[in-house]
């Protein structure tokens, strides 16, 4: 239930916002998390876990931050990402899925796995937020 709530609230931001003409890239994406002191450590996609899949066509960059995995998708529109949003409720909503949070921005699609700790809701959540909303 609770995932389908975190979704819906991302297909929501994403309605609120107006389509960007332009493209964001990973390396901004990248760029973004190191100015916020953010460190990525590049890691495999977990082949066993529905985060991190390829959704929309699109695979995933895999990381880690704080030995926790975040996955960043970098799509054509936002539009793309909405789209992505929607096969993964689809694929996910038989599944129970550790906790993690999902951000959005413009053609960017972040899944970060804090697995609820408490620390990293309270201290890194607001940093990726900002990152992101610097782009």
């Amino acid at each position: 239930m609770r995932t389908i709530l975190i979704i819906c609230f991302a297909l929501v931001l994403i309605g609120c916002h107006a389509e960007s003409s332009e493209i964001i890239t990973l390396d901004e994406v990248m760029d973004a998390f190191e100015q916020h002191d953010l460190e990525l450590t590049k890691t495999k996609r977990s082949k066993n876990s529905i985060l991190g899949t390829k959704l929309n066509g699109v695979k995933p960059s895999a990381y880690l931050l704080d030995n926790k995995s975040i996955y960043i998708y970098t799509f054509h529109s936002a539009s793309d990402v909405q789209e992505a949003l929607e096969e993964f409720r689809d694929k996910s909503a038989p599944m129970n899925l550790v906790s993690f949070t999902v951000y959005t921005k413009d053609n960017v699609l972040v899944y970060y796995v804090h697995a609820q700790d408490l620390a990293i809701i309270n201290d890194i959540d607001p940093i990726i937020k900002e990152a992101l909303d610097g782009l």
